[in-house]
């Protein structure tokens, strides 16, 4: 990304903790970023996130987000050695992969103070593709952020034209390119829109809950179930974050199977999440990667829409009727929704993703200064 000199990319986000999504976030950026970077470092929460050893994976240090500004102190200059002493003359960026900006101010400030800290030995920050939600400027923090994202330089992309308005509210004022997530580029251009089905329907309904949420969503999830037994089909409850969703996945089917003791179930964990979802007649899900894998595999989606997210790339998709936004309404929906999604009616309108695509191509040659003579 420069002309002259080494350069490190010092790549963050929720990383390290077994999530499908994010390591697929990871995996994208270093398969198409890897001759952009002499050297790469992984700020993560566990050593799950090494994807081989020419890659460097730093522990997440503490952040002082209370009173006690010292917290963390040592770690975060540990940290901070550890990078630099991986290439102590290279150029870094900070590259935040993903992830939502949202009006949770302890989520906010954590983001706030990551950055300046990352701001002490990276040149600049890189918000690869992340989000932001419509209130995002309600979190006190939010201002600070944007302030020291435009003081630094930052390279920002979202994937989505409300995530950039979003920003554009809160007062950032740097130039925002807007593309889709980076796992739908890359599966997208490995199989471009429309998106055929991989595998043939089988006779099941794949459902990805999530553990975030539960208490609002886990009714909306059972009736998902109930919708299944109805039409017939086997339900398989998918985990895309074992550590965070297998045993929500268990609780759930141990639920369903109090009221129906000889209704098919599984329960399938991360490693062939992405098997169960592609032979599913239908899926219904939380997690927002869960939602790209189907609809890339051809998979007809329900969105359960606990933060904005899934809603607005179903809404990229004509789909808006397929996003459950209401856990109370969702309930009572559902089974229209399924029929629906497993009928010849459910026909996606890939106008507004192949624009969005193209899009994309241009803020990745932005990034990488393709065609400038850099």
């Amino acid at each position: 990304m420069r002309a002259t000199g080494q350069t490190h990319a010092v790549i963050a986000g929720s990383l390290g903790k077994g999530n499908l999504g994010d390591e697929a976030l990871l995996q994208a950026f270093l398969g198409r970023h890897w001759h952009d970077y002499d050297v790469r470092s992984v700020v993560a929460d566990g050593a799950r996130a090494a994807p081989g050893p020419e890659v460097q994976v730093v522990p997440v240090p503490a952040f002082a987000l209370g009173r006690r500004f010292w917290r963390g102190f040592l770690e975060r200059r540990g940290a901070a050695r550890a990078i630099v002493g991986r290439a102590p003359h290279a150029v870094r960026e900070l590259v935040w992969l993903g992830g939502l900006l949202g009006p949770d101010e302890p989520h906010t400030r954590r983001r706030l103070h990551e950055l300046r800290w990352a701001l002490g030995f990276c040149e600049r920050p890189v918000y690869y593709f992340g989000d932001a939600a419509d209130r995002f400027d309600a979190a006190p923090s939010a201002a600070a952020l944007v302030r020291l994202l435009d003081r630094s330089g930052a390279f920002v992309a979202v994937r989505s034209s409300e995530a950039a308005a979003a920003l554009s509210a809160a007062g950032l004022r740097a130039p925002i390119q807007v593309g889709v997530d980076p796992v739908l580029y890359d599966r997208a251009a490995q199989r471009p829109p429309p998106f055929a089905r991989t595998q043939p329907p089988g006779d099941a309904m794949a459902i990805v809950p999530c553990v975030y949420h539960r208490e609002r969503w886990q009714e909306t999830w059972l009736a998902a179930a109930r919708s299944a037994a109805h039409h017939g089909l086997t339900i398989c409850w998918v985990s895309f974050s074992d550590d965070e969703d297998l045993a929500l996945c268990h609780e759930l089917a141990d639920a369903v199977r109090r009221e129906h003791p000889h209704l098919p179930q599984e329960v399938g964990p991360s490693h062939v999440a992405e098997t169960h979802i592609a032979r599913a007649a239908c899926c219904v899900a939380t997690r927002y990667h869960a939602a790209i894998y189907a609809l890339t595999d051809g998979v007809p989606v329900i969105g359960i829409a606990y933060d904005v997210k899934i809603a607005r790339l179903l809404r990229l998709l004509g789909l808006a009727e397929c996003a459950v936004e209401d856990p109370h309404a969702g309930r009572e929906r559902i089974v229209e929704q399924v029929a629906h999604a497993i009928g010849a009616a459910w026909s996606p309108d890939y106008t507004g993703l192949v624009e969005q695509l193209a899009a994309h191509t241009r803020a990745l040659e932005a990034l990488t200064g393709a065609g400038d003579g850099h």
